[in-house]
């Protein structure tokens, strides 16, 4: 929670608080593991701004443009009675029986932030960039 709170205090001070939009992440690494996590964090503007890069701590705050996907898998987790996880479990299942694989770097995109206290009102959409392949998928020796 540390560096989101840092951000929330820091960029209204350095950009116009109508300009930033939903809290989003980037996971990069294939799998989660304690230790080692590539995750980039920030905020989605409603439109171009020119800022200068900002450090806070050891991490550097810098505006980027994400780059367009073509097609995305999503799913919206609300807090309640299904975990996040099994979201995620859900999605990958649709994405394997529909013959997508992924295609890049997931996104979780806070509609809802889970402020401490009231992580129950969190909702967040998960996006998976995804393709076709050209090829069906072959079955496996279990099938």
């Amino acid at each position: 929670w540390g560096i989101i709170q840092q951000m929330e205090s820091t960029l209204p001070q350095e950009i116009e608080h109508d300009k930033i939009a939903h809290f989003v992440t980037l996971t990069h690494s294939d799998a989660y593991t304690d230790d080692v996590l590539d995750v980039e964090m920030g905020f989605l503007l409603h439109e171009t701004v020119e800022h200068p890069d900002t450090f806070l701590d050891q991490y550097q705050l810098c505006i980027r443009e994400l780059a367009p996907v073509p097609l995305m898998a999503t799913t919206v987790y609300s807090g309640g009675e299904v975990s996040e996880s099994a979201c995620y479990g859900i999605l990958g299942g649709w994405m394997e029986m529909n013959g997508y694989r992924i295609a890049g770097a997931h996104r979780e995109l806070f509609i809802e932030f889970p402020f401490p206290k009231h992580e129950h009102n969190i909702v967040i959409e998960i996006q998976f960039p995804v393709e076709k392949p050209d090829h069906p998928r072959l079955p496996t020796l279990l099938e």
